[in-house]
């Protein structure tokens, strides 16, 4: 099974409710690890979480769709060299693919 990292979101110290649901979507790729940013620098934060991505050997990031979030992931994917499938309502593994399904707008 491929490894996943998770990245949470706090405020004020506790976790935020989302970074549950990042967490689940996580497990549904992979074993899962965390990391929680403590700083308010978004950049520092991208550059942190980059490289636990490099040295970890993740598959897959999993971000929050939140204003962090959709701040966050495009910075690490940049430093990663890789896309960002954004605004996602299920991921899911099969095999050595993840499949997503975006949301649909009629």
């Amino acid at each position: 099974m491929s490894k996943v990292l998770a990245v949470l979101e706090q405020r004020d110290g506790k976790l935020r409710k989302v970074s549950f649901e990042v967490v689940t979507a996580a497990r549904r790729l992979g074993d899962a690890d965390a990391v929680v940013c403590d700083t308010a620098d978004r950049e520092a934060c991208a550059a942190t979480i980059s490289e636990r991505a490099k040295s970890g050997g993740y598959r897959a990031v999993v971000f929050g769709a939140t204003a962090t979030g959709r701040d966050l992931a495009p910075r690490v994917a940049a430093k990663l060299g890789v896309g960002v499938a954004a605004d996602l309502t299920q991921v899911s593994a099969d095999g050595d693919a993840i499949l997503v399904t975006p949301p649909v707008h009629a």
